[in-house]
Order: C-alpha cells, then sequence, then structure tokens
C-alpha cells in the first residue's frame, strides 16, 4: 500500500527528494522497498546521540541527517 502511495505521490507532484521524519519509528526492512518505489533520494530522520545505532540506517536509506555530531556538540 505505501508503495503505491508514494509512486502515485511522486508521479503527481514536482519532487526532487523526500525526508522521512522519525526514521527509527518504522522498520528498517520497510525502507529499500519504499526507496525503490520513490525512484528518487530519501533522507531520514534517526534522532539519536549514539553513532553505532544511528549509521545502521545508511544501510536502509540514502542519507541520514547527522543528529550524533549535532548531539555531541550541544555537551
Amino acid at each position: 500500500m505505501w508503495n503505491d502511495w508514494i509512486k502515485s505521490l511522486v508521479a503527481n507532484y514536482t519532487i526532487d527528494g523526500l525526508r522521512l521524519d522519525s526514521g527509527s519509528a518504522i522498520e528498517k526492512s520497510f525502507y529499500p522497498q519504499f526507496e525503490d518505489a520513490a525512484n528518487m533520494y530519501i533522507v531520514g530522520e534517526v534522532f539519536n546521540g549514539d553513532p553505532n545505532y544511528t549509521c545502521d540506517y545508511q544501510n536502509y536509506l540514502s542519507g541520514l541527517m547527522n543528529y550524533p555530531a549535532l548531539v555531541l556538540s550541544l555537551y
């Protein structure tokens, strides 16, 4: 259902890329097929200060926001 939805959304609107909020709230296995269906760059928001946790999402999404660097810079 979600793959069909994103294909339709991208086909009907001028979209250069997608940002997925709350990326860690979704199973990682969801992302590869979703990104293939979107056929575009997807950056995920995985708000966590632990690079070991956050960086694993790079295996499933085109890109991530660098929250571990942000969190470390706050301290």
